[in-house]
């Protein structure tokens, strides 16, 4: 059975089922030590900004080691974003558990978006977390052949 969030609204109704059999707010455990539940719709109450409910949906299903994927890397806040928290959750997590060194792969098919990435990157990252990024100057059509892992 699915218990309401502690960490959401007190007020707030417990989760019923719908239709389909699915909840009607997706739980995710997140990779915190706590491993405390968050739902999309806590997620969406108490964030303002899109960009801050993709960053902690991001933070919850995140593992070390992962690779993740920025497909339109812009002018790379989203790249960064993406290094910092695989770094954070690589400094955090058990050292007995063996994980390979999480990696972002970053597409855009403009110059302009890698050069403002790269400078980004340089401002915000350590050379071990940059050395983790990947550039890749390609539509994310591409994505398969450049996010496998290896």
């Amino acid at each position: 059975a699915r218990h309401a969030c502690a960490s959401g609204p007190a007020t707030r109704a417990p989760r019923r089922a719908s239709k389909m059999g699915a909840t009607t707010a997706a739980e995710i455990e997140p990779s915190t030590s706590t491993r405390a539940r968050v739902h999309f719709e806590d997620v969406i109450v108490t964030n303002s900004r899109t960009t801050d409910m993709a960053h902690t949906l991001w933070r919850a299903v995140m593992r070390p080691g992962d690779t993740a994927v920025d497909a339109t890397m812009g002018n790379g806040w989203d790249t960064v974003a993406l290094a910092l928290m695989l770094a954070d959750l690589e400094s955090t997590s058990d050292p007995a558990v063996e994980s390979k060194p999480g990696r972002v792969v970053a597409f855009d098919i403009q110059e302009d978006a890698l050069t403002s990435t790269r400078t980004r990157m340089d401002k915000d990252l350590t050379p071990e977390q940059a050395s983790r990024v990947d550039l890749v100057l390609k539509s994310h059509d591409m994505m398969e052949e450049h996010a496998r892992d290896t």
